[in-house]
């Protein structure tokens, strides 16, 4: 390797780090090889994530990936945010396939850092280009804590205050983290994906108003109309990934209850 980091270099980026539940435990049961191919598969669901997010690959070690953001557009839209949502999800698309070769279904933690790193080739023998610093020891003590705490998906404040949070998702503040030989605590929060529960909104009306015109019918007709389009366009283009759309439906829902119209609160329907 030569090149762009011959020479050691600081560059500013958001670290992504993935580490699969269990493996100790699936290693065991499934066996070294059989493990390796699940890992194999694992990552496979990780790098589309990865790529879809445009997130670079810094490696894999053990059975944990390392993926990175230069300071740019996937960080402030939020496209790092949603990648460790956009792996789970690819996951839960391949679950038949893990069932099938592997009598399970991989599951994994996430940490998501950014602040500055020091990045360069290393090594004599075998050169490598590796990232060392705070930025990159705060990520992984946010990984312990993932698992300490029981959470799944973890998240700094330094992050959250450079990336705008996409629709799907919700970020709930956690208490300070303190690290060893590090003065500052680590400001944190819990991610989560927000859920629609169709259930509890069975039976919930929303009655015109007797001041509600025949226009007001109208609207109401074209955004019925409206919201089966995006129905469709979600079945027929975007099967397993119905959070894309989901905004656009909250929308549509919004035009189909004309101001004049009696509203709902949003958690009598069950929005998480």
């Amino acid at each position: 390797l030569t090149g762009r980091y011959v020479h050691p270099r600081r560059e500013t980026r958001a670290l992504l780090l993935i580490d699969m539940k269990n493996s100790t435990g699936l290693a065991e049961r499934l066996g070294s090889i059989r493990f390796h191919e699940l890992l194999n598969d694992f990552f496979r669901d990780v790098a589309d994530a990865a790529l879809g997010s445009d997130a670079e690959i810094h490696k894999y070690v053990g059975d944990e990936a390392i993926l990175t953001w230069p300071e740019g557009p996937a960080i402030s839209d939020g496209d790092c945010l949603a990648c460790a949502f956009a792996a789970r999800d690819a996951i839960e698309r391949n679950r038949a396939r893990y069932m099938r070769r592997f009598e399970t279904v991989p599951e994994f933690r996430a940490a998501l850092h950014y602040g500055e790193i020091v990045a360069g080739e290393i090594g004599d023998i075998r050169r490598e280009i590796a990232y060392v610093g705070d930025t990159l020891n705060a990520a992984a003590r946010l990984l312990e804590a993932a698992k300490e705490l029981g959470h799944d998906i973890l998240v700094s404040t330094d992050v959250l205050q450079r990336a705008r949070l996409p629709g799907h998702l919700r970020s709930q503040p956690l208490p300070t983290l303190t690290m060893r030989g590090r003065a500052a605590p680590l400001c944190l929060s819990l991610m989560s994906a927000i859920s629609f529960n169709r259930s509890s909104c069975a039976g919930v009306r929303v009655q015109p108003s007797p001041t509600a015109s025949g226009s007001a019918a109208s609207s109401r007709r074209c955004s019925s109309s409206f919201i089966s389009s995006l129905l469709s366009l979600n079945t027929l283009f975007l099967s397993g990934h119905q959070w894309i759309l989901t905004p656009l439906l909250v929308v549509g829902a919004q035009l189909v209850a004309e101001p004049r119209l009696r509203t709902v609160e949003a958690h009598s329907c069950g929005v998480r």
